[in-house]
């Protein structure tokens, strides 16, 4: 029975109830079923299954425009993979599905052993087949669809005619249990036979479908021990696999020609073998297993041809695709990955689930991927992001902007030099190419009638057909290169943004080339626009932070609403009630336009906001910044997942995503969808390192003609720049790293302290710290629980910082402390105030241990203890450096003849061996405090004052910072410098 309609059920609570809080107990939950799957640009998201019972079929048909999904103890739900539409929903307690090869029919079995015809056109039911005594475990149709093979749970095994549905024979006696696999195929001479494997006999029966008698039976010997095998058969029938998939020590994957009783043997993939394929032609083997590796073999010899290595864990399933060109693979990383199968390079990785993925297939024109994890979620992935990457990869330093059609199936490209190529994405090949602006292009986009129009540096418009690329008709700016280019939903007129910040609108009909109405503010520039879903209204985001809302009719003010931070992007949502802006500070305002409210404020991207993107029912916001995508929440305005976009070619960031949070850690190009949060990457690296490319500059978003779908491209070719911490508090004037980099403490003008999540560019507390003055200097302790700071208020305290709480007060100082630091091995705290004294006490107790109130004439510049706590070096504004004893509170030497000019900062490495002194001529000392000598000088360090300096852990780097923006890594043994990197900010500190 076909049910195109759905309805409520009661479903047991899922996984986000740990994080939004769980229902009550005898509450309960009603779920609406879906209608739509979340069909973004890359991939197609099937809703999640119930938690109870994780889908028994999944499947695609073999023209990929139909997936399967869900079955016996839920509905079986028919999914369109082009339009992410609810087919329909079978009821029928269905145990498995397969569909034709001419794309005219699908076959369905239940859990009661009935097996139907369906129209799949239609998808209605043809006829009930047949009802066997058996319960049924397998089904498959012909590769001539002329028949309807199923084999069942007691070894019997059935067929039926599939045009005249009349059961054609029952195959009995070849199996002594269930039968695991059955396939039919046509042979040379016009007859058909039937493959079967049993689960537990181990068993491979040939038979004649006609006379029903056996050709052939083969027993695999070599598998007798293992508890669990599997089969797959090759298309002409005649060749099998078994493999076992415990982990054994004998040979454990098995090639038999069936008709021939001809047998070869292999221990592979360290004794555990998860699956294994024939390629189209049987020539090939291709291979997974717990090693993490992909082996291709020589079907005959069983010889390695290729080994195809990158999944982190065990490789899951493995598929080749028909022309034996790709090879996809899916594992315990939790990632989709694609290879080459003609030279083994490793082409994508594909990440949506954060559970491993234990099925991956194509579909016959390999245009579409479906997998799915072992909690039962499912993506089809399609073929846009390989002609995205491809495009890239060969066109990358000339590249200016690209934009796809609503439908994706165009997509089109402007270069540096004027032109603009019109690619078609399911054929993979170029349609046209023209030279259509004196410049470079700087904006694309498409309409609903068949047309694009292009928009470049000479300040002019042309709207080309997308077919032939001819010219249609073209609009005049105002001599000001056009930025930003957008049809109005309804495709009537055209606005463009100009780079003087004047929005432009044009009617996309009219014979007249110059703007029918020219919107600016009057105190700001326009940094970007966006239409209302009902083409009315245009709102323009300025750089004040404030955001315009004009009638796109008459070019009146509709509206103007209030900003702090200079916007950067905005949406309307679908209703065009909601406008959503991002700015460049990373925060996100959205405002309800009928009451002007500022509704919620998102405070988390890392550095300015690049696009902002409501999803169709406007339950979730994706923010986008050149750093990370955070999806928010929208009615609680809290994060629902965080992707970190990583630079990282030494692979540190290799943990497996989590529920809530995905690191892409890369060194190349990566494609996020925002619709259907899935995660594309390329894994063949940019050869040039050179590369100067302006697209991959920053991030970008390729837009598909619609709000809510688009592509961002984030590349890491370019992307050089450093996090920037964005802080709405006072100058900051200390900062300091824990241990393991991935936290930052900094103290600020105006007397708070502001703990950082580096790894996400997240704030993640802010305490008040210092009421009377500034946070003069903030360190973290050994175990990054505590933060020690000292102030312009004489007080030196140790924090709890997730509480936000003091732990500990450490009392002595009358006037402002300038320094502190702590023991990384001992159990001492240190600091020294503006009258020259330094004092060291306990940290736990908070007892004094040393005071030494004459240690420097003047203000204590910094100080620095040595890993025990035995020793405290110091450096005053008197021009002294001395290094003490803290146990007996006598100076063990002074440094001040070994300084060339004026010292301002000193920091003994974590060893304790060694001391960096910096000066204001430029130079950096380093002291051998073991021996009491100078080791070496580093001169000219910096041009001007060296402000600061840090030891790396392993004491074998040392890093300073200057007037002169520049920021310095040193090796320690030699001196010499490793790296430097301009901060192009200003004098450092």
């Amino acid at each position: 029975m076909v049910h195109m309609g759905m309805h409520n059920r009661v479903e047991p609570w899922n996984a986000a109830d740990n994080f939004f809080g769980s229902p009550e107990i005898n509450e309960a939950v009603t779920i609406h079923a879906p209608k739509k799957c979340r069909a973004g640009c890359l991939a197609m998201r099937v809703p999640d299954p119930p938690k109870y019972a994780p889908p028994t079929i999944c499947n695609i048909s073999k023209d990929g425009k139909i997936a399967a999904i869900g079955g016996r103890d839920v509905e079986l739900y028919l999914w369109d993979t082009t339009t992410g539409g609810l087919l329909a929903t079978l009821r029928g307690h269905e145990i498995c599905w397969t569909s034709s090869y001419d794309h005219t029919f699908f076959v369905t079995v239940q859990e009661d052993s009935k097996v139907f015809l369906w129209d799949q056109q239609t998808i209605t039911q043809k006829q009930l087949l047949g009802h066997p005594d058996e319960p049924l475990t397998c089904c498959s149709v012909s590769l001539d669809d002329e028949f309807i093979v199923v084999g069942g749970a007691k070894g019997g095994v059935y067929a039926w005619d599939s045009e005249t549905g009349a059961e054609y024979r029952q195959y009995d006696g070849g199996h002594t249990g269930p039968v695991q696999t059955v396939m039919c195929y046509a042979m040379e001479d016009g007859s058909h036979i039937i493959i079967s494997c049993g689960a537990a006999d181990h068993t491979i029966t040939v038979w004649d479908l006609e006379t029903s008698s056996q050709r052939a039976k083969v027993h695999v010997t070599e598998l007798d021990q293992a508890k669990n095998v599997r089969y797959f058969v090759s298309k002409d029938g005649t060749q099998v696999l078994v493999w076992c998939t415990d982990a054994v020590p004998f040979p454990n994957l098995v090639f038999v020609d069936a008709l021939n009783d001809a047998k070869n043997s292999v221990f592979c993939h360290e004794g555990f073998v998860r699956h294994a394929v024939f390629a189209r032609d049987s020539e090939r083997i291709i291979s997974c297993g717990n090693d993490g590796k992909i082996v291709i073999w020589d079907t005959i010899t069983l010889e390695p041809q290729m080994t195809l290595a990158g999944h982190n864990g065990a490789v899951l399933c493995c598929a080749i695709n028909e022309a034996c060109t790709h090879v996809v693979s899916s594992g315990e990383d939790c990632t989709v990955r694609l290879w080459s199968a003609e030279d083994g390079r490793q082409l994508q990785s594909m990440q949506a689930q954060n559970l491993p993925v234990k099925m991956c297939t194509f579909d016959r024109s390999f245009n579409k991927i479906l997998a799915c994890d072992t909690g039962g979620h499912v993506y089809v992935w399609n073929t846009l992001a390989e002609v995205i990457l491809n495009l890239i990869r060969r066109f990358a330093d000339s590249i200016s902007c690209v934009s796809m059609s609503a439908d994706q199936k165009l997509m089109a490209a402007g270069s540096v030099t004027g032109r603009v190529m019109m690619w078609d994405v399911e054929r993979r090949e170029l349609m046209w190419e023209h030279p259509m602006h004196a410049g470079r292009v700087e904006c694309l986009a498409f309409n609903t009638m068949m047309e694009v129009a292009s928009a470049g540096a000479d300040g002019r418009i042309s709207l080309m057909s997308m077919e032939t690329g001819k010219q249609m008709n073209y609009f005049l700016g105002q001599d000001e290169p056009i930025m930003a280019l957008e049809f109005s939903p309804d495709d009537e007129r055209i606005a463009a943004c100009s780079a003087d910040g004047k929005l432009m609108l044009y009617l996309a009909s009219s014979a007249s080339h110059r703007p029918k109405l020219v919107l600016r503010s009057n105190i700001a520039r326009v940094m970007s626009f966006v239409w209302s879903p009902n083409s009315k209204l245009i709102a323009g985001c300025c750089s004040d932070g404030c955001s315009l809302i004009w009638n796109a009719a008459t070019g009146s003010i509709f509206t103007v609403l209030e900003g702090d931070n200079a916007s950067s992007c905005s949406t309307f949502d679908f209703s065009g009630k909601l406008l959503a802006i991002g700015t460049v500070m990373g925060t996100t305002n959205i405002y309800n336009l009928e009451t002007t409210e500022l509704l919620t404020q998102l405070c988390s991207n890392a550095s300015a906001v690049r696009s902002v993107m409501f999803n169709e029912d406007t339950t979730h916001l994706t923010t986008v910044c050149s750093r990370q995508a955070i999806v928010w929440d929208v009615a609680n305005a809290v994060k629902v997942r965080c992707y970190d976009f990583v630079v990282d070619a030494t692979g540190e960031f290799s943990e497996k995503p989590s529920q809530y949070r995905s690191t892409v850690a890369h060194d190349s190009t990566v494609l996020f969808d925002p619709e259907s949060e899935t995660i594309v990457y390329d894994m063949s690296a940019v050869e040039d390192t050179q590369l100067k490319s302006h697209f991959l500059s920053d991030t970008h978003m390729i837009q598909a003609s619609l709000q809510h779908k688009g592509v961002m491209v984030w590349s890491a070719a370019c992307n050089t720049s450093s996090d920037k911490f964005h802080t709405t508090h006072d100058a900051i004037t200390s900062c300091h790293f824990n241990h393991d980099d991935r936290l930052a403490v900094m103290g600020t003008q105006d007397g708070q302290i502001i703990v950082y999540d580096v790894v996400h560019g997240e704030m993640l507390e802010v305490i008040a710290a210092h009421h009377n003055g500034p946070c003069r200097c903030v360190k973290f302790t050994k175990d990054n629980n505590e933060v020690l700071s000292a102030g312009a208020d004489a007080k030196v305290i140790m924090w709890d910082w997730r509480k936000r709480t003091p732990t500990r007060i450490y009392s002595g100082h009358f006037i402002s402390v300038g320094c502190c630091d702590l023991a990384d091995n001992g159990n001492r705290v240190a600091s020294g105030d503006n009258h020259g004294m330094i004092s060291v006490w306990e940290r736990d107790t908070g007892a004094v241990v040393q005071t030494m109130p004459l240690a420097h004439a003047k203000a204590v510049l910094s100080v620095s203890m040595s890993g025990d706590g035995s020793m405290v070096a110091s450096v005053g504004a008197d021009g002294k450096v001395a290094i003490w004893s803290v146990d007996v509170g006598l100076e063990l030497v002074a440094l001040t003849s070994a300084i060339e000019s004026t010292p301002l900062y000193c920091g003994f490495s974590p060893d304790g061996n060694k001391l960096a002194i910096t000066e204001t001529n430029g130079n950096v000392m380093i002291w051998n405090a073991m021996v009491g000598c100078q080791w070496y000088m580093i001169s000219n360090a910096h041009k001007g004052k060296v402000s600061g300096c840090a030891w790396s852990k392993d004491c074998r780097r040392l890093i300073t910072c200057g007037d002169d923006s520049l920021t310095a890594i040193w090796d320690t043994e030699s001196g010499a410098c490793l790296h430097k990197y301009n901060a192009q900010s200003g004098p450092l500190t």
